[in-house]
């Protein structure tokens, strides 16, 4: 009898814990978030020349696999590891009592919720691709449903399932990949390199006063989250809180996150920071 109720209880434990462990060990993917219904909107289309058309096609010739989950959409990692996919998620249902708390607790940006989350996130990816696509690696965005525009593509989700993707019916964005922040200075400064160091830092400097000259701001603030480099030219490839200011503060935009480097240095390369000081006084 004993053993009859312990087989029952692990039996038990089984079922309930098999879809958390599931759901885990899918990153909270699911195929069913992919699929957003939002009306056509003239403003979110862009002309893109036939052979520009041509290559981006080019790009979906090989398969994806999944790569990492963003707040608003599921990245995917091409077959040469040149190319990030990122497919835009629907917000899904959220509890009234997180609704309340995050309307009480979090700055404005972080308030939205649902559909409302996701058009400043096309709002965003629009300013990036129409502003700035060279300061974020963006050769092309999606941001309507289509019909027969554009082929199905091949993708791997996190445990390895194929599954065929319909462009068409989803909207997302093409990046050319780089390397994170914090792993791009990493190798410099292992390798003693100091000239790629000020290389690296120049780029950041630069590509944040080229974003700010065109005024644009970024009103998520992380770094390593944010910005990576391809090759030694740095990109910001989290757009997703990018928006047009008239009047944006140039000076306390580009110390928010000159601030940020230098407290990254501080804590992880303290020998570095009279190095990165000297590099942004000039």
């Amino acid at each position: 009898m004993i053993k009859k109720i312990t087989l029952l209880i692990l039996f038990s434990s089984f079922m309930f814990y098999t879809p958390f462990l599931l759901s885990q060990a899918l990153c909270g993917y699911n195929l069913g978030k992919l699929e957003i219904k939002i009306p056509y909107d003239p403003n979110r289309s862009f002309h893109i020349e036939p052979e520009s058309m041509k290559s981006v096609r080019d790009v979906f010739i090989q398969k994806f696999s999944y790569l990492a989950r963003g707040n608003q959409s599921f990245a995917f990692i091409s077959e040469d590891g040149k190319f990030i996919l990122k497919i835009f998620r629907n917000g899904g249902w959220i509890h009234p009592w997180r609704k309340f708390i995050r309307s009480k607790l979090f700055s404005p940006n972080r308030k939205r919720f649902g559909i409302q989350n996701l058009l400043r996130q096309l709002a965003a990816t629009k300013v990036a691709f129409e502003q700035a696509p060279d300061l974020t690696g963006l050769i092309y965005v999606h941001l309507n449903l289509t019909d027969s525009l554009l082929p199905k593509v091949c993708c791997k989700d996190p445990i390895g399932r194929s599954f065929q993707l319909d462009l068409d019916k989803h909207l997302f964005s093409i990046q050319l990949r780089a390397t994170p922040f914090e792993e791009a200075y990493s190798i410099a400064i292992k390798s003693n390199d100091r000239e790629k160091f000020k290389r690296l830092t120049r780029s950041f400097i630069s590509l944040l006063k080229s974003r700010i000259s065109r005024g644009i701001r970024n009103t998520d603030a992380k770094l390593i989250d944010n910005f990576g480099f391809i090759g030694e030219q740095a990109i910001e490839w989290d757009f997703g809180c990018y928006t047009l200011e008239e009047s944006i503060n140039q000076a306390n935009e580009l110390s928010i996150f000159t601030t940020k480097a230098a407290q990254f240095f501080q804590a992880n390369y303290p020998e570095w920071v009279d190095e990165y000081d000297a590099i942004i006084q000039n």
